[in-house]
């Protein structure tokens, strides 16, 4: 029976930090753990460093930029280097078959060749059209992939989209999900076919994107007893604080073999009685803490679901948007019909909505678009159309009509204003007609002021009753306010 016999006293496990910070690593270091910088010499220096014996590291936390690993051939020894090359591909091999971890943070434009230089394989993209392809899929159907036109290098596209769709069984996401707000993301694969070279392995998803292809944007690499490699986003300054999380909320729990046992296991039965004292009451604290969370995030949850119309308002497509302009109606006050739903199969359509309000007698019609692009003058026809049919099947004089635009949605709403109805003649075809043209956000807007209590239910009612022409934001005012 072969026993481990340490030559020197050390703590594990042993972590090398590449291309990070000293100061990053300081507040690693800081928690009790014991790390080392190292350096890949992609930056001016050109100087490559591995401060421990590839077999000494058992984990590796890498900031990947473009260059890091694929370009080492020139780079200089620095005096520091306990190794005398660049050897950065058996230093992965080493972690790997002693159960260790590899954690990358990919910058984004990184090439794929930085990847496979360590002994990770097919990784990236090849687009063509627009549409993305692994490179395996390309050289298998060449031919038919070079009647589709031009296409581009393998590379690592960045990832576009406003969502993503993340394996909740998977223990390391409930550490990424706290940061995927500053993650700057690419698509790592389009096939699922990633593998590490030095032995057999398989790769799972961690993030995929939204889109048909369900890109990854994250993923882990495993196999049986092995190590982990995990390939993550650049997430920038954070990229310390994922790191730490993962050192001790997941790691130890994953792989405890690779951290040093206390001394004596049953301590914890013998603390000092201030201590148990203190430990209990901790941990008491901690038990009403996770209670209340769990309390206030039902709540958040319920609430979110209640208010769904709302961010509707700024999202919503099509008869979606219609219905979600309906409830934002009501909530501020007014009677609505969607007549959509009243019409027979076949017949004319119609209107969307009538909109009332009970206590002044106001009546018009409604109409909801929902665009990707700018919105569009030909809407202002059709409310017309509309206006002049009601008009004469009722016999009455051309009602009032509300346009209400969900427009330009790829956009910030914060930014879409600014291509809502500039054109001057707009705003007096709609004050000829009757027709007040309604940015989604402005009535967003109106919505969370009443909520917020800035504003009351019968004072918005007032200004979109007393209001026509082109309204692209709404800000309470002292007079929207008092009417």
């Amino acid at each position: 029976m072969s026993t481990r016999v340490a030559l020197i006293k050390h703590e594990r496990p042993r972590i090398l930090a590449l291309d990070f910070s000293e100061r990053e690593a300081t507040k690693i270091k800081d928690l009790g753990f014991n790390i080392r910088v190292g350096k890949t010499g992609c930056d001016r220096s050109n100087e490559y460093n591995i401060p421990w014996a590839l077999q000494d590291v058992e984990i590796l936390i890498a900031n990947l930029s473009p260059g890091c690993f694929s370009d080492t051939d020139k780079r200089s020894r620095h005096e520091r280097s306990v190794e005398d090359g660049p050897h950065f591909r058996a230093l992965l091999a080493e972690i790997w078959l002693k159960q260790g971890w590899t954690i990358l943070f990919i910058k984004q434009d990184t090439p794929p060749r930085d990847l496979e230089a360590i002994g990770i394989h097919n990784v990236g993209a090849v687009s063509i059209r627009g549409l993305l392809v692994s490179a395996a899929d390309y050289v298998e159907h060449a031919q038919y992939w070079a009647s589709e036109g031009p296409v581009s290098a393998l590379y690592l596209p960045r990832f576009k989209g406003q969502a993503v769709v993340v394996d909740a069984e998977q223990p390391e996401n409930k550490i990424l999900k706290r940061h995927l707000h500053v993650a700057r993301m690419s698509i790592l694969s389009v096939d699922r076919g990633i593998t590490y070279g030095a032995a057999y392995s398989r790769s799972q998803s961690l993030i995929q994107d939204e889109s048909s292809d369900q890109s990854w944007l994250a993923l882990k690499i495993e196999y049986g007893q092995k190590g982990k490699i995990l390939l993550l986003p650049d997430f920038g300054k954070n990229n310390t604080d994922v790191a730490i999380a993962l050192l001790q909320e997941i790691i130890p729990d994953a792989s405890p073999s690779l951290f040093d046992d206390p001394q004596h296991k049953w301590l914890k039965d013998y603390l000092p009685h201030p201590v148990e004292a203190t430990k209990n009451e901790k941990e008491k604290f901690l038990a009403v803490a996770v209670e209340k969370y769990d309390r206030l995030q039902k709540a958040e949850d319920d609430l979110l679901e209640e208010f769904r119309w709302l961010i509707g308002l700024l999202t919503s497509p099509g008869d979606e948007f219609r219905d979600d302009v309906a409830v934002a109606l009501r909530f501020i006050g007014f009677k609505v019909d969607v007549v959509d739903l009243t019409i027979a199969p076949g017949a004319a359509m119609k209107e969307d909505l009538h909109i009332v309000d009970v206590d002044t007698g106001f009546f018009a019609l409604g109409e909801t678009k929902s665009t990707k692009r700018g919105a569009s003058e030909n809407f202002l026809t059709d409310v017309q159309n509309h206006q002049g049919r009601y008009s004469r099947e009722n016999t009455i004089p051309v009602p009032n009509a509300i346009l209400i635009i969900n427009h330009s949605t790829e956009f910030d709403p914060s930014i879409r204003s600014g291509r809502f109805y500039q054109n001057p003649n707009v705003e007096q075809r709609c004050i000829q007609q009757g027709i007040l043209a309604l940015d989604s956000v402005a009535l967003f807007q109106m919505c969370q002021f009443i909520l917020s209590g800035l504003a009351s239910k019968a004072s918005v009612r007032s200004f979109i009753q007393n209001n026509q022409g082109v309204i692209r934001t709404f800000v309470v005012t002292p007079t929207n306010e008092s009417e």
